[in-house]
């Protein structure tokens, strides 16, 4: 079945979920000295943001390994958590092959090659930081200007780079 909009594709990407939002953002500026030749003024900004999918419209919870583009962070929109929540297998160690363990959700060790299904994901964190925001200073000597800026981001997860080359059909799993 093709979908409006998608032309040799099979991915509805539109209209797939509802969600709630809310954040908050404060911005502090002040001149530390200002004379003729010379100022000098900083400035802060502080922000806040997240969501949360309130209504999916596709069930997550029938994805399986089965699926050959199933890998965790490829999934997105689960209802009750923020849309860009980042999920992770809970690695159980190897066994006796070498093979990687994971644990499902009642706790029991599985094989990775064999089903693992959503449920057995954890939700680990949100992929982009919901605290930002920056630091910033200026000094100005007659016309010689200094500016300085600092950015943070605080609470955001990312996964670290792996080994995602194999040479079979199935490298995203591995």
């Amino acid at each position: 079945a093709a979908y409006a909009g998608s032309i040799g594709s099979y991915y509805l990407t539109r209209n797939a979920s509802s969600m709630n939002g809310h954040g908050v953002d404060a911005s502090l500026r002040a001149n530390i000295v200002r004379r003729k030749d010379w100022d000098w003024n900083m400035g802060i900004v502080f922000s806040y943001n997240t969501n949360k999918i309130v209504d999916k419209k596709f069930d997550t919870s029938a994805i399986t390994s089965s699926n050959k583009s199933f890998t965790p962070i490829s999934i997105y929109d689960v209802n009750g958590f923020p849309s860009d929540e980042m999920y992770a297998f809970r690695n159980a160690g190897l066994d006796s092959t070498g093979s990687t363990m994971v644990y499902n959700s009642k706790g029991n060790k599985i094989g990775y090659s064999g089903t693992v299904y959503f449920k057995d994901l954890k939700a680990v964190g949100r992929r982009s930081a919901p605290y930002f925001g920056s630091w910033n200073t200026t000094v100005r000597y007659k016309n010689f200007s200094l500016y300085i800026l600092a950015t943070y981001q605080f609470g955001g997860v990312f996964q670290r780079p792996t080994v995602s080359n194999y040479i079979t059909s199935y490298y995203s799993l591995n």
